[in-house]
């Protein structure tokens, strides 16, 4: 269930994880949208530290992952987009 995959892969409780969605008003830290592909946000931590930042969509969590969360990167994103 999932209070048991909270706890298990995370280590905060369901209460942890729904007091950050009402936090962010139930929508993605980055795109500020809600989520429309899965049945909840992800939850998202530094995988080295395993600290928690916050809850994303599943586009950009999964986003975020195939840039490696590397910020050299994702500059090179934003300047390829002409911003």
């Amino acid at each position: 269930n999932l209070q048991n995959r909270l706890k298990s892969r995370y280590g905060i409780s369901l209460k942890e994880y729904l007091d950050l969605f009402g936090k962010q008003k139930g929508v993605c830290a980055i795109c500020k949208k809600p989520e429309s592909i899965k049945n909840r946000l992800s939850v998202d931590h530094e995988h080295k530290t395993k600290k928690i930042r916050g809850l994303l969509c599943h586009k950009c969590n999964v986003g975020m992952g195939h840039f490696e969360e590397n910020p050299e990167v994702l500059k090179e994103v934003i300047k390829y987009l002409g911003f």
